[in-house]
């Protein structure tokens, strides 16, 4: 009896030390944290009851060094409708800025990873005059009820930040300038667990922060200069009839 018991203890041990391991296995998606075990059992958001779907993490980081942002989303599916969260479209000024180094994958709730490798389509929504607004659009694969949905991409601007702000010890100034080192928009149609918004400014910017809807915002910093912001919980932005545009009423932060 102690042997059969000894036995089924160690075979409990093999199945959770395979289990954990099983989410952790596969090419990794940059900026996510590892999946827990929590995240990819939850079958609901408590936050917002019956929801179809919910945002768990969703980081980008800006770089104005490299003139690069990078994106990174885990989105939990909860229920059958929650399934077209796998279709996902990446619009871009194809004048202005490239979509590189697209990654996705589909983790079933028995922790089974299926790398999306199909094809990448890119679109054409508008045309006017040279100005072109195309999409990257891909499906994820193998896509259920219970799913965590997984994807990242890195845009790469064409145009680099103005050389007065990168080498201002060159110029006289007689009056103060401006640039847009970031627009992170943090509210979106889907409940956010958590969110993670960093940049690397050029060196010696003085960066401010102008957000949109929220009343604190507090960054930390890091040696090497970068500015990171933590948000939690976040509720999903619901659209009404006569509004103002979405534009002017999603929590933002503009940098």
């Amino acid at each position: 009896m102690d042997l059969e018991r000894k036995l089924g203890k160690a075979r409990l041990v093999a199945l959770i030390l395979y289990f954990s391991t099983a989410v952790a296995d596969g090419q990794a998606i940059p900026l996510l944290p590892p999946l827990t075990p929590a995240e990819l059992s939850m079958s609901d958001n408590p936050k917002q009851p019956g929801a179809a779907a919910a945002i768990l993490y969703y980081a980008v980081d800006t770089d104005n060094q490299k003139w690069t942002e990078t994106h990174a989303l885990r989105i939990k599916v909860f229920r059958d409708e929650g399934k077209s969260y796998a279709d996902v479209k990446i619009p871009y000024f194809e004048r202005f800025s490239l979509v590189e180094e697209i990654q996705g994958r589909t983790i079933s709730s028995d922790g089974k990873i299926t790398p999306f490798s199909q094809e990448i389509f890119d679109r054409e929504i508008l045309k006017f005059k040279k100005f072109g607004y195309h999409a990257k659009i891909f499906t994820l694969p193998n896509v259920q009820s219970g799913s965590v949905l997984e994807c990242s991409y890195r845009v790469h601007y064409k145009e680099k930040i103005p050389e007065v702000f990168r080498h201002p010890e060159k110029y006289i100034f007689d009056r103060g300038f401006t640039f847009p080192a970031a627009n992170w928009e943090i509210q979106h149609g889907l409940y956010l667990v958590h969110g993670q918004f960093s940049l690397l400014p050029v060196k010696g910017a003085n960066i401010d922060n102008f957000a949109q809807g929220m009343q604190t915002v507090t960054f930390s910093h890091g040696l090497d200069g970068r500015m990171t912001l933590d948000i939690r919980d976040v509720e999903a932005f619901e659209p009404e009839e006569y509004a103002l545009p979405e534009e002017a009423l999603k929590k933002k932060i503009n940098l």
